[in-house]
């Protein structure tokens, strides 16, 4: 794991801190009062296990408890969320940059570039609740400085959402999409 990478680590109510044993546990004091917390995420003083995710066992007021020795070095310790972005509906341009919005438009595939980024999902959601929802992950297991995801997020624009996901802390950064769409003007 990059030890540049602890700082960018996504949760809500963040704190960087160092715990201590007591007795069979090691607790992190917090500065505030929240017991929402519900995530620990090891920092790069702990080698090989840097970047690990852990769920305190308990969290009583402003501190959290984890059964084990993690006093090693520093760790993040904050509330988990779910970062979700909608894509907007792809449409094609006429040759004055206008939006024709009765053509027919099929998509094919959707292609994200991504850096600095591990993992995310793009999930496919119907419109209607026809169909279930379909979600393709890409599951990198280091970070990677820059790289490309191919989804197959096929079908009518107007019957889907579509949504990039992370409910992980790793950085993610999607600067491009392309879609891949057939063609039809009414």
């Amino acid at each position: 794991m990059n030890s540049n990478w602890l700082p960018t680590a996504n949760l809500d109510r963040r704190f960087i801190l160092q715990g201590v044993v007591a007795g069979t546990f090691t607790v992190w004091t917090l500065p505030i009062v929240d017991e929402t917390i519900n995530r620990i995420v090891l920092g790069p003083d702990f080698g090989e296990s840097a970047g690990t995710e852990l769920t305190p066992d308990f969290v009583t007021g402003r501190h959290a408890w984890k059964a084990g020795d993690y006093s090693a070095g520093c760790a993040i310790v904050g509330r988990a969320y779910t970062m979700s972005v909608e894509l907007t509906r792809p449409f094609v341009r006429d040759r004055d940059g206008n939006a024709d919005l009765n053509g027919r438009v099929f998509v094919k595939n959707l292609t994200l570039g991504y850096q600095n980024s591990r993992r995310f999902n793009v999930r496919q959601a119907d419109i209607d609740g026809i169909r279930s929802d379909a979600t393709l992950a890409m599951d990198d297991v280091v970070l990677t400085e820059r790289g490309s995801f191919r989804a197959w997020v096929n079908g009518r624009p107007e019957e889907q959402n579509v949504f990039i996901e992370s409910p992980w802390p790793e950085p993610l950064s999607v600067p491009s999409i392309e879609w891949l769409v057939d063609y039809r003007p009414e």
